[in-house]
């Protein structure tokens, strides 16, 4: 449905039950009571007339993004929202938030660069907030391994133990895989160990799990746990239900990491894995 005709319809229905409810006494009761009513109630009906003129300034003032919203014209989101940030220094949680989004479904990782070089001086608090979203590009960096390796590691790593930290499974794993690419395993095994302790997400523990058979041959013991993390994992979610996990979308890392968390999936299920399960 489109953004007008919500708009158009929250209206009606709001204003037709404010009247139902207000009109009600004069229908049943007849004017002399409705008079006493409304001379009691007339705060009420202030109130909610301040509320909907309110709401209405809010959507009025917000109409342009809605529209360009509405229609995915994500190059006239990004020129709308640059303007609210860039030239008027509107930075709030929520226009950052779209805008990046909007770099990531164009695939303009170098915008997000720039954006976190101004976040950076002018709200550093976002970062946290916003610490996966800011973080993605440094996984796509087309740049020699080793470097793009020590750039993710140096973006991830102070945020990773960090409190407040939006998305921290998703922080600590990223670190954890850049630890990976660079030979750190020692500490890549440590920040894995303690992403599982925190309980995470299905498609998290899995990856957590994942990357953790390759510490195997240095530890048996940790077969065993690999084992029963799998088992848990099994009865959680189907094969089937993994499946359209991956197919909802809805997390730009899931999203990105899609082949690699459908190779852990068949890992999951493996003939492997029902043998340990018997």
């Amino acid at each position: 449905m489109k953004f007008k005709t919500l708009y158009i319809l929250f209206n009606a229905v709001i204003v037709a039950a404010f009247l139902f409810i207000f009109l009600l006494p004069l229908a049943m009761l007849g004017p002399d009571y409705f008079r006493q009513f409304a001379q009691k109630n007339w705060i009420a009906a202030l109130l909610f007339l301040a509320t909907l003129i309110i709401i209405n300034g809010y959507f009025a003032y917000n109409w342009k993004l809605f529209s360009l919203l509405e229609k995915e014209d994500w190059p006239g989101l990004i020129r709308h929202l640059e303007d609210s940030i860039f030239r008027r220094g509107r930075l709030a949680k929520g226009s950052c938030r779209l805008l990046l989004n909007a770099y990531l479904i164009t695939g303009n990782s170098e915008a997000v660069a720039a954006l976190e070089t101004r976040v950076r001086r002018d709200k550093p608090g976002l970062i946290k907030t916003l610490a996966l979203p800011f973080g993605l590009p440094y996984l796509l960096r087309k740049q020699p391994e080793r470097e793009a390796a020590e750039a993710a590691a140096g973006y991830f790593g102070p945020l990773a133990g960090e409190p407040g930290v939006g998305d921290r499974g998703w922080v600590r794993w990223n670190y954890a895989f850049s630890l990976m690419r660079l030979g750190r395993y020692e500490e890549a095994r440590a920040q894995l160990d303690a992403l599982l302790e925190g309980r995470p997400k299905p498609e998290l523990r899995l990856l957590g799990l994942y990357m953790l058979e390759s510490f195997v041959e240095k530890d048996p013991r940790l077969g065993e746990r690999l084992e029963r993390g799998k088992l848990e994992l099994r009865r959680q979610l189907s094969r089937e239900q993994w499946r359209r996990r991956l197919e909802a979308g809805g997390n730009p890392q899931v999203t990105l990491l899609a082949p690699v968390i459908k190779e852990a999936a068949d890992w999951l299920f493996s003939d492997r894995a029902s043998a340990g399960n018997s």
